[in-house]
């Protein structure tokens, strides 16, 4: 949420604040919220274009991920993805740890997230294009079983969401912002975490690590 405060007369900008919901370590919901105040605002400057060109130091190089030690869900890039068994909303229980063999989409969302929101229907495309191929996509939602249905049935999600009511599968990955996702090799393994609302184009390239 976006709240900006200006002056009538001028139409400059005072004050910007935006508004977040996020989740804490043990589950409760967190609002963040970051004020900024611009002291001064010039209007109809030629700035150049040179301002809003980044050039990097000749010694450092692009790269597509870069794991922060002890950052949340980023510790378990390259290691066995954590078992779990939960229930699917029709109430089907799903085990990890069978679906060795098949790549996996591990997806943390729930109704209240507004980037989740954004983020589900390029997975649902991505669903349609990868499932013959043996990707399974599972969505993970800690909200009420009657609340999680609901909302899938509204954005008519294609693929399973599993039910987490006790944040168990949380806990085990370490969750604590959302949507934050998975990438899970045939082998059992975390490729890669994803934190934040991802793009079609960011997914399609994160999936070709899966080697799809």
């Amino acid at each position: 949420m976006f709240e900006i405060a200006f002056d009538p007369a001028s139409g400059r900008i005072g004050r910007l604040v935006w508004s977040a919901v996020s989740r804490g370590n043990s589950g409760e919901r967190l609002l963040i919220r970051t004020t900024v105040d611009f002291e001064e605002t010039r209007l109809g400057e030629d700035l150049g274009g040179e301002l809003f060109e980044f050039v990097p130091p000749r010694n450092v190089s692009l790269v597509d991920a870069l794991p922060i030690p002890g950052q949340t869900g980023s510790f378990l890039q390259g290691q066995t993805a954590p078992d779990f068994e939960l229930r699917t909303l029709s109430g089907e229980k799903v085990r990890l740890g069978d679906l060795r063999g098949r790549p996996v989409l591990l997806n943390f969302w729930a109704s209240w997230c507004g980037p989740c929101r954004k983020e589900l229907p390029v997975l649902s495309l991505l669903h349609l294009d990868y499932e013959a191929r043996g990707l399974i996509i599972l969505g993970v939602n800690d909200e009420g079983r009657n609340t999680a249905s609901q909302a899938a049935r509204q954005m008519k999600l294609p693929f399973e969401t599993l039910g987490d009511g006790a944040r168990k599968a949380h806990k085990l990955y370490r969750v604590q912002a959302i949507p934050s996702i998975f990438l899970i090799d045939r082998d059992g393994r975390v490729v890669r975490y994803l934190r934040g609302a991802q793009s079609e184009q960011a997914l399609r390239a994160a999936l070709r690590e899966l080697g799809l």
